[in-house]
């Protein structure tokens, strides 16, 4: 089980109502026989709001790994609990992804540091700098 965020929460219940009308016999909220089907129904989608770049349901679930988890500080853990993954190291390669999150994080830290020393005119780092 994996709990849900407010929002998707809250879409999802909107339409698990209208399709769950009285007579209608199906527990399940979306009927998605295959990958090539959901695919399919995705490309369908992307035509009719004018997007033109190839996405899957598999890069759906990369940029959602990437973009919404891992880049928000979720924890590798999480993810792979998120995703649905027995080996850690399946989500690992997620996570190789953001390099340039390390980057830039390396970056932001080189400023917290470098905003704790001021140093005088003539006075270096250390003293085997030169």
């Amino acid at each position: 089980e994996i709990p849900l965020l407010h929002l998707p929460k809250t879409i999802l219940l909107r339409y698990f109502e209208q399709k769950a009308s009285p007579g209608n016999g199906s527990k399940y909220l979306f009927a998605l026989p295959s990958n090539y089907h959901c695919n399919n129904l995705l490309r369908s989608i992307l035509q009719q709001v004018g997007i033109t770049r190839p996405i899957t349901f598999h890069s759906a679930r990369h940029t959602f790994a990437t973009t919404v988890t891992l880049a928000n500080g979720v924890p590798l853990e999480v993810v792979r609990a998120l995703l649905g993954h027995t080996d850690i190291k399946t989500t690992q390669i997620y996570a190789q992804v953001l390099k340039s999150s390390v980057q830039s994080a390396a970056k932001h830290l080189s400023k917290v540091i470098n905003s704790y020393y001021r140093p005088t005119t003539n006075q270096t780092l250390c003293s085997l700098c030169p």
